[in-house]
């Protein structure tokens, strides 16, 4: 029951950052909406594959850990966005691609929450433990 409580809150906050980002690029309400739900079946889909795959529950100490590792193991995913919005702002890219690239980082860190509900988030996959590796 936690773990569904903390789903709903997940999917939430990133609901409102969802409709915050596209209201800011002028986004008509239908399609923010409607980008927003596809979100969440997407999102629900993931949290049932992570209850199928361990119903254990963490303690939001472990759940931050984890997500901890998530962020190492895809911090290029940020940067590689930052850098499409800077050279797009730069050729004048549209506001919708903006959007778009937005949006796929939150669902990626909202599927990334999602999977730190469980331990399905190994450090062995981080980029930095792969540097590590490679330097030794």
């Amino acid at each position: 029951m936690r773990n569904i409580l903390r789903f709903l809150g997940i999917v939430i906050i990133s609901a409102v950052i969802l409709f915050s980002i596209g209201s800011f690029y002028d986004l008509p309400l239908m399609k923010n909406i409607q980008l927003i739900c596809w979100s969440f079946i997407l999102d629900l889909f993931v949290f049932v594959y992570k209850q199928r795959q361990t119903t254990e529950v963490l303690t939001w100490y472990q759940v931050v850990k984890q997500f901890w590792l998530f962020i190492k193991c895809t911090i290029l995913i940020p940067t590689l966005i930052a850098f499409i919005i800077i050279i797009g702002c730069l050729t004048s890219i549209s506001e919708v691609s903006i959007y778009f690239y937005l949006h796929l980082t939150v669902v990626c860190y909202t599927i990334g929450m999602i999977l730190s509900l469980g331990r399905l988030i190994s450090p062995n996959h981080s980029i930095f433990n792969k540097l590590k590796k490679r330097n030794e």
